[in-house]
């Protein structure tokens, strides 16, 4: 599951007091010992963006695995994994269109661009007909 404090999906509104409430949340995750937690960082419906959440205090007081989300490059993720503020990061958007993302990533090949108008459509449109090299 992914946790995702800033996202303004289905007209929820944001918490009064974001990092206090998800600070609560990531410490009785902690608490229960779980292996990983998940953020997506940002607003789902704009490209890459951190704001309005102390993602980097929630990583250090979880102090387990860290998953970072939400618009990263191959070059992003990366310096994520690298520089230490993430142990991995996700992809969501990329893999729909890319189903052979991890081969692309490691051959720096070019990545097909996702179609977002053929997102939660009924049918395989948009989720197994993007071409693998």
């Amino acid at each position: 599951m992914g946790l995702s404090p800033v996202t303004l999906a289905n007209n929820c509104p944001l918490d009064s007091d974001t990092n206090a409430v998800y600070g609560l949340l990531v410490d009785e995750l902690a608490a229960r010992k779980i292996a990983f937690i998940h953020f997506i960082e940002g607003n789902t419906q704009v490209e890459h963006s951190v704001q309005g959440f102390d993602f980097a205090g929630a990583r250090q007081r979880f102090g387990g695995a860290y998953i970072a989300n939400n618009g990263y490059s191959h070059g992003m993720a990366l310096q994520a994994v690298d520089s230490g503020a993430a142990d991995a990061v996700a992809f969501g958007r990329q893999f729909l269109a890319n189903p052979d993302l991890p081969k692309r990533l490691m051959l720096n090949a070019p990545l097909n661009a996702p179609n977002p108008k053929t997102y939660y459509g009924p049918g395989a449109v948009g989720y197994t007909d993007y071409p693998a090299l």
